[in-house]
């Protein structure tokens, strides 16, 4: 007979975790989007309370929360990021087998192109020759010159080091995607690295956005620009200068409208910018007529399919 020791005693199968057990685990996980993570768990149990589970997620509960949100004078935009981040959860509740609903696979939530604005050459030459005032007008000028050299997302263009570029080219994974992308390191995005020890300058994401608008303030980028913003279904136009406008998310558009602008194939900016689908590229490229007139005048195709409409 066996041993007592050899003895083995059948393992009870594993509780499926409830919707609100996995919902705080993923909400505290320890990655780039944990604070958006967590805004979204405090709004669903803001507005949804937390006596439910998976298969109470329906039709019915994503009307309601888009409801309380839109009465909330929640922006668009953040409306679409919960109830993404939402099917998020859900979708990986069921791949774990955790549920079977699936309604929640049909959720839909509107979307508006954010008014981010870009610089454009002239502008960034601006910040090129700013004369810093201080250390943190330094700091702010060069992290932000990196972002449109690189064409990067915050997240990535503030950790850029010398110890990343082989052979003339900027290798990286992105924090967002995991995805690898090789960027040229231009002259200037060398000489930035080197003149701050070889790397980016640390600066929190939120004191970037406020000294990078005071130093372009200082560069005199004032050009008004008309800013819309909603309001659970209200939206508001008003027209500001354009350094209040500046934030750390402007470095990476302004470095890739700056390459369509140069003729650039919208496949290889993609290459670049790690964009993987050219819809969303294009949310970065909504230039204006006259940049776009501008850009298409000396493009000898463009020229003769006009004239042959004018025949």
């Amino acid at each position: 007979m066996p041993s007592e020791s050899a003895k083995t005693t059948p393992s009870s199968a594993v509780r499926p975790l409830t919707f609100w057990e996995y919902f705080k685990e993923w909400s505290e996980r320890d990655c780039s989007q944990k604070r958006q993570k967590k805004l979204c768990y405090n709004n669903i149990v803001r507005f949804m309370g937390t006596d439910f589970d998976w298969d109470d997620v329906d039709s019915a509960f994503h009307f309601r929360l888009v409801q309380k949100m839109q009465e909330a004078n929640f922006g668009i935009n953040y409306q679409w990021k919960t109830i993404s981040q939402l099917k998020t959860v859900m979708n990986e509740g069921r791949k774990l087998k955790y549920h079977h609903n699936l309604e929640f696979q049909d959720f839909k939530t509107k979307r508006e192109d954010p008014d981010t604005v870009y610089l454009t050459k002239d502008e960034i030459e601006l910040l090129w020759e700013y004369e810093p005032k201080g250390e943190l007008d330094r700091k702010a000028r060069d992290l932000f010159l990196l972002g449109v050299y690189s064409c990067a997302r915050f997240s990535d263009y503030s950790r850029l080091s010398m110890d990343m570029i082989h052979d003339g080219v900027v290798h990286f994974t992105q924090v967002k995607t995991a995805s690898s992308v090789m960027v040229p390191a231009s002259p200037r995005l060398i000489a930035i690295l080197e003149r701050n020890g070889g790397a980016a300058p640390h600066l929190e994401q939120q004191h970037l956005n406020e000294w990078i608008k005071r130093v372009c303030r200082d560069c005199g980028i004032d050009t008004p620009v008309e800013i819309t913003t909603s309001n659970g279904l209200k939206h508001t136009t008003e027209v500001r200068p354009k350094w209040k406008c500046v934030s750390s998310h402007a470095a990476r558009r302004s470095g890739i409208v700056g390459l369509y602008m140069t003729g650039i194939p919208l496949k290889q900016v993609m290459l670049i910018d790690g964009h993987r689908d050219e819809d969303s590229l294009r949310h970065y490229l909504r230039i204006t007529k006259e940049e776009n007139a501008e850009l298409l005048k000396d493009n000898p195709n463009v020229t003769i399919e006009l004239s042959a409409h004018c025949d």
